[in-house]
């Protein structure tokens, strides 16, 4: 059974009373019920007999019309026992199931079936969207599935859980190593995220290796830390080494974490420290530069607003010591999104 809307569908009926009609064929001109609706289907229809007049939704079958729902009557709105004559019975479309019908609507409401006929929602916000309710009305609520504020920690400590938050993204970086001098640079601390009262698998960021110092015998090696326990975990970049080649000497430059660029060396003065968020230190003299921190990156699920995360932040590789000055690798960090 389907609700048919179709032009052109026009009988004549001589059925009396309030039951169900007996179809007496078409208009010239215009096609039965049964052949512009189909039968077993429904339809709205009016029905005209001098001043009596009925508007409902009714259920066709091979020359009947049953009146299975009264919209309008001149019976206040019930059906209409009709009186002896000839009744002209037609398809129609009631102005009330129209979109510009006469359902009262709220300037920013959105139509939808309830049903029936067309209702309308009342205005929504600024910002809100439009969700499904099921087979009930649809309602205004706030967007979802995006974060809307951050928070950075650049210290260790704890992280209270926002009111109304149960699930964010958490990007831990580990501090960069700090440049090799003469001597070997400083190894820099891990960073992490660990349960306080709400309970997590921990998340953390490794701190470099520190660059090799230009007294060290060299060898291939990639210092950068590396993430653990995020759903995505990133090596940090390893620093390039210092070479002296008859006399030209090139200084080694840090490695780059997920967030922060390495440090420049430098074979006079002092070479630049490891950008903030985990970058190496730029070696000294020919030193190599210090390793980038690594990173992990975790979505955390089914929290609970007021609990506790603690905190770790790593602390930057030192300089190795010895010729001219290396960088100090950048100290980690802990990025939460909500």
């Amino acid at each position: 059974m389907a609700l048919v809307i179709a032009d052109r569908v026009r009988e004549t009926s001589t059925t009396t009373g309030t039951g169900t009609l007996t179809l007496a064929g078409a208009v010239p001109g215009f096609q039965t019920f049964s052949t512009a609706i189909g039968n077993t289907n429904t339809c709205y229809y009016t029905i005209v007999n001098g001043s009596e007049f009925e508007i409902g939704l009714g259920t066709v079958a091979a020359g009947t019309l049953a009146r299975t729902t009264v919209l309008r009557s001149s019976n206040a709105g019930s059906a209409v026992n009709f009186s002896a004559g000839s009744k002209d019975v037609f398809g129609t479309y009631p102005a009330d199931k129209s979109v510009l019908g006469s359902t009262a609507k709220t300037l920013g409401g959105v139509g939808y079936g309830d049903g029936n006929s067309l209702a309308f929602t009342s205005a929504g916000t600024s910002g809100q969207v439009l969700t499904s309710a099921g087979a009930a009305a649809p309602t205004w609520a706030a967007p979802g599935g995006g974060f809307t504020s951050m928070s950075i920690s650049t210290s260790s400590g704890t992280f209270t859980i926002p009111t109304g938050i149960t699930t964010m993204k958490v990007t831990v970086v580990g501090a960069g190593g700090g440049g090799g001098g003469y001597n070997n640079g400083g190894t820099g601390g891990s960073s992490s995220v660990a349960s306080g009262t709400q309970t997590i698998s921990t998340i953390s960021g490794a701190g470099a290796t520190g660059g090799l110092g230009s007294n060290t015998t060299w060898a291939t090696t990639n210092n950068g830390g590396i993430g653990s326990g995020g759903t995505l975990n990133i090596k940090g970049g390893a620093g390039t080494g210092g070479v002296s080649n008859g006399g030209q000497y090139i200084t080694g430059t840090g490695g780059s974490s997920f967030l922060g660029g390495g440090g420049c060396g430098t074979y006079t003065g002092a070479a630049a420290d490891g950008g903030v968020y985990g970058g190496g230190g730029g070696g000294g003299q020919t030193g190599q530069g210090g390793g980038g921190g690594g990173t992990a990156i975790k979505y955390l699920t089914s929290l609970t607003p007021g609990n506790t995360l603690t905190v770790t932040i790593g602390t930057g590789g030192v300089a190795g010591t010895g010729g001219p000055g290396a960088g100090v690798g950048g100290a980690g960090v802990v990025i939460f999104e909500y």
